[in-house]
């Protein structure tokens, strides 16, 4: 199995379900021999694990999109996680990403990198 860099982020650490679910996808990634790394700009895989649960939120989520989507390597995925894709599919059909719903993390693995 190939291995490849993983960026993760999130907009908020004021979620605990949120806390928990970045938690679980950074031991994932490592279980299956990916490496966590620092800089968004040399990831194969970006993950954003989202918040939707108020607008603003959900901007910052959007936000970290762009931001990311500006930086990331040209054959990079950004992966939209969470709750941004359950609240607001419509948002994220505009967006240039692979997105899970919170609560289906087990579709990590139907992506080419596991």
């Amino acid at each position: 199995m190939k291995s490849y860099k993983i960026y993760i982020d999130t907009p908020t650490w004021d979620c605990e379900a949120n806390i928990v679910d970045t938690s679980r996808i950074h031991r994932y990634m490592k279980k299956n021999g990916h490496k966590n790394i620092d800089d968004p700009s040399k990831a194969d895989y970006i993950i954003i694990n989202s918040c939707a649960y108020i607008k603003n939120q959900e901007q910052k989520s959007v936000n970290l999109f762009t931001k990311y989507n500006s930086l990331k390597k040209k054959n990079a995925t950004i992966i939209m996680y969470g709750c941004i894709v359950r609240i607001n599919p419509k948002l994220i059909e505009t967006l240039d990403t692979y997105p899970i719903p919170s609560k289906e993390g087990h579709r990590l693995d139907k992506i080419s990198f596991v």
